[in-house]
């Protein structure tokens, strides 16, 4: 069966077990969800393309990936995930913890082999099958994913084996130039504009709010946004706030008309139009 779990700002989920944090996720987009926003998480990310195309941003970069690439994506680096086009992808994520592996940040072994891979820029995010690099992490990523319908119990020391195999391969994701100073044009900067949206998708934010929180002029905030996001804010607030509804009709007994306004619509032929646009379904589509 295909999962298919909406991803918010800074991801609070458990991904596996509170003591083995290490999961292994099928995917699908479209499936009704088109965009999986801006978002962050402790886990350190590995997405693998099995079918059809699929668009990654990380920080400020964007990858069309195909069948076979690679994305990586180090603890703490901003990213969405969207269709590419009008393609359907099939996709496995993997996340697991370095605490995992190295609980100790102070360690010989920790400072040299895990420190490096947790710079968002100091590693190669995207990985290509016929290269060198993906040649060598493949096969280690397939076993992961063949193995992942495996019961954990038993199998812990397995599949830290193979994760650590896969951190040794992941060395040859490291930049030349590591260590480096951040671009100061980050998507980072909107971090505290993220969270803000998750946790308040609901209340009028303007411009001039979202600005403010990200310390910018109001004239440098809306196209330092588009660059780094591929759209303007007021899209992206829109869409946060559509998917949230989606959430909303598949999980809550409110009206419609309820959740509407609770996402912040005002107008509800406004969101009825704003729905069926985005998702290509109208509300009571969804709850049939």
């Amino acid at each position: 069966m295909l999962k298919n779990n909406t991803i918010l700002s800074h991801e609070s989920k458990v991904h596996g077990k509170i003591n083995f944090p290490y999961a292994v996720y099928y995917s699908r987009i479209p499936l009704l969800l088109k965009n999986y926003p801006l978002h962050w998480h402790e886990e350190f990310e590995i997405i693998c393309v099995m079918d059809g195309k699929l668009s990654v941003q990380v920080n400020s970069e964007k990858y069309e990936c195909s069948q076979g690439d690679l994305v990586l994506i180090p603890p703490g680096a901003v990213h969405q995930i969207q269709q590419s086009g009008s393609e359907t992808c099939l996709y496995f994520n993997i996340l697991f913890k370095f605490s995992l592996l190295e609980p100790d940040e102070e360690s010989y072994m920790y400072k040299k082999y895990f420190l490096p891979l947790l710079n968002e820029n100091g590693i190669e995010h995207y990985i290509t099958e016929n290269s060198e690099l993906g040649n060598e992490l493949l096969p280690v990523v397939n076993h992961l994913i063949v193995d992942r319908e495996k019961n954990y119990i038993n199998q812990e020391l397995v599949i830290k084996a193979k994760l650590f195999i896969l951190i040794e391969k992941l060395q040859g994701a490291i930049k030349n130039d590591f260590p480096n100073v951040k671009d100061s044009s980050s998507i980072s900067r909107l971090k505290p504009l993220i969270r803000k949206i998750d946790e308040n998708y609901g209340e009028d934010i303007s411009i001039a709010d979202a600005a403010d929180i990200c310390a910018m002029s109001e004239t440098y905030f809306m196209k330092f946004f588009k660059k780094m996001t591929g759209m303007t804010f007021v899209e992206y607030l829109k869409n946060v706030r559509l998917e949230k509804a989606l959430m909303m009709l598949k999980s809550s007994p409110m009206s419609v008309s309820q959740i509407a306004e609770q996402c912040g619509f005002h107008n509800f032929s406004y969101f009825i139009r704003s729905f069926k646009t985005h998702f290509g379904v109208t509300p009571k589509q969804i709850r049939k």
